[in-house]
């Protein structure tokens, strides 16, 4: 049997279980789960650089959007390197 970090057994059980998709907290963790054999739907919350987008892309991830700043920048870099972004709610009028 190969060696799996717990990050990646305890997503092998949460997809086991019915867990349609995942979360993690940095593109790391995220890469991990690809390099783990997850296929599953895999959300990076810690927000990420405009310089990480390609690595995000290509191993399908999905990228929380934390702020403004990088905005611009991921406009530029998104057409050769497609994620799915997600962006927070808009709490105040």
């Amino acid at each position: 049997m190969s060696h799996r970090s717990r990050l990646t057994l305890t997503a092998l059980t949460l997809v086991a279980a019915g867990a349609h998709g995942l979360a993690v907290s940095s593109l790391e963790e995220g890469l991990e789960l690809r390099q783990g054999g997850i296929t599953s739907p895999v959300l990076v919350l810690g927000g990420l650089r405009p310089e990480a987008l390609p690595a995000a892309s290509s191993e399908g991830l999905s990228i929380a959007v934390v702020g403004p700043e990088h905005l611009a920048e991921y406009a530029r870099i998104l057409p050769d390197h497609p994620v799915r972004l997600h962006l927070p709610p808009r709490t105040s009028s």
